[in-house]
């Protein structure tokens, strides 16, 4: 089994979302995979490509494109108490 099967498979259900172009290219460059940005969800991109859903673990892949999901970290936020 390829990696690029490994890792994607084909949907039937649509999802509305923004319509635009992402290249998801995995670290190693040996998959490239481009279309239209139609979805995240669970950690996986959902991408339109020829027609189908292609679902691509996040983990597994990097997004370059206007509409590629950005992972936020949350610090802890540290408040004084001046109380006393």
């Amino acid at each position: 089994m390829s990696f690029l099967a490994a890792i994607c498979t084909v949907a039937g259900n649509t999802y509305a979302a923004k319509a635009g172009e992402i290249t998801l290219t995995s670290p190693d460059k040996t998959v490239i995979i481009r279309g239209e940005f139609a979805g995240f969800q669970q950690d996986t991109y959902i991408v339109r490509y020829n027609g189908y859903n292609l679902r691509v673990p996040a983990a597994h892949m990097i997004c370059d494109g206007d509409d590629c999901f950005i992972f936020k970290t949350q610090s802890p936020s540290i408040q004084e108490n001046n109380k006393g």
